[in-house]
């Protein structure tokens, strides 16, 4: 299948048909833009015009819902799609589109507008520099999204683009689509372009919005604006979620989302909310006794340990390890927290230790003797056993002469 390019000196054009073929996409072959951002019209290898037998249309969407405005730095998805209004029978497809500021748009001094995807592409597509704009096309022949070839069937590509930063302006999307016959050559084959252009949604009437720019993951932090009267929305929910009435962000996974507030009518303001990752979960003991230690880690670099109260326990911390030493009967909070003040946290119990042992500190062989403890819920041993044994209630049986001691 040959591809889509600008009006070229003679020598290029032969190079571009000697190197073109049904499997290589025009970037692959000989950077060759058709999409008419670098110039008037785009064109094709065979003809200088556009072929009606195929109608081409670009659409810009979020969530399934096409815009014909954008919000800076929103995602959208970049829709090409073909129709086969002829009678022949044109099985796979090629395509290119791109995105392009309003201002130069159509001239040799086009440039880009917002991010096209490099990641997460269709299968056979790429993402290519050509001239310096970046373009969506295919790599290899593509089938029919549906229909196999004949009148009515329908191609179609989609590509995630990232709106610009605010004050940019319109942009235009440009694209050119050519279904083709498989027959090798390019007598069968039918293709048009297309260029839409999308405005900007100003923030003129949607007021300021204020409030921290950052949220750790599992937290949250609320956003207002100057102005009542408009609704909230998150670029990316897996990034953050924000309220619709409320302007609570709450962070989801680690990354940058845009949080717009606004609406059709007054237009949105924008700011960008940085969501920082929280620590690993600290590991060790949940139980210490008062007078000992305990010691636990967190695998995340670059924190600081802290515990409250520390009446009940204290900390020493180091890189990554921290040792508790247990002070008082009670539950104290060991925290770990990173410089972005994202935390993990967790409790640990200080238990008391059991009171103290009464009892005689001598005894017969072959004699016994209580032994008793204000505690409640203990248990007791006594070793070595073949000195003397102690039952669960503390009675104590001189077994020979020795030493041993009674827990």
């Amino acid at each position: 299948m040959k591809k889509h390019f600008l009006l070229l000196p003679f020598i290029a054009g032969l190079l571009y048909l000697a190197l073109s073929s049904n499997s290589g996409g025009p970037g692959a072959s000989s950077s060759v833009n058709g999409t008419g951002a670098r110039g008037t019209t785009g064109c094709s290898c065979h003809s200088s015009a556009a072929d009606t037998g195929i109608r081409v249309t670009l659409t810009l969407d979020s969530a399934g819902t096409p815009v014909t405005r954008y919000i800076a730095g929103r995602s959208y998805n970049i829709t090409i799609t073909g129709t086969n209004n002829s009678s022949s029978t044109l099985r796979g497809f090629g395509f290119q589109f791109t995105a392009v500021n309003l201002t130069g748009a159509g001239t040799s001094s086009a440039t880009n507008a917002g991010t096209l995807a490099t990641t997460g592409l269709p299968t056979a597509c790429q993402n290519t520099s050509v001239s310096g704009l970046r373009l969506i096309e295919h790599s290899a022949r593509i089938t029919a999204t549906s229909g196999s070839g004949g009148t009515g069937t329908t191609y179609r590509t989609s590509v995630q683009w990232t709106a610009p930063s605010a004050g940019t302006g319109s942009i235009r999307l440009y694209g050119v689509l050519q279904a083709v016959d498989a027959s090798g050559s390019t007598t069968g084959d039918k293709w048009n372009n297309v260029m839409v252009t999308i405005g900007e949604l100003s923030s003129s009437g949607a007021g300021t919005i204020s409030g921290p720019t950052a949220v750790c993951v599992n937290s949250q932090i609320t956003l207002t604006d100057s102005v009542g009267g408009g609704t909230w929305s998150s670029s990316n929910a897996s990034i953050a979620t924000v309220g619709a009435t409320t302007g609570v962000v709450t962070g989801v996974g680690r990354g940058s989302v845009i949080i717009s507030y606004g609406g059709s009518a007054m237009g949105y303001a924008t700011t960008t909310i940085t969501v920082n990752p929280i620590p690993s979960v600290i590991t060790g003991s949940d139980v210490i006794c008062v007078g000992s230690t305990a010691t636990y880690l967190d695998s995340t670099t670059g924190g600081s340990w802290a515990i409250s109260p520390t009446s009940v326990a204290t900390v020493a911390g180091g890189t990554l390890t921290a040792t508790v030493t247990a002070v008082s009967a009670g539950t104290a909070t060991l925290s770990y927290t990173l410089s972005t003040g994202c935390s993990r946290s967790r409790a640990v119990t200080i238990n008391p230790l059991p009171g103290t042992i009464t009892g005689p500190n001598h005894l017969c062989a072959g004699s016994t003797a209580n032994y008793t403890d204000t505690s409640t819920g203990i248990t007791w041993s006594c070793s070595p056993s073949s000195v003397a044994t102690i039952n669960s209630s503390g009675m104590v049986t001189g077994v020979t002469a020795g030493s041993a001691t009674i827990t």
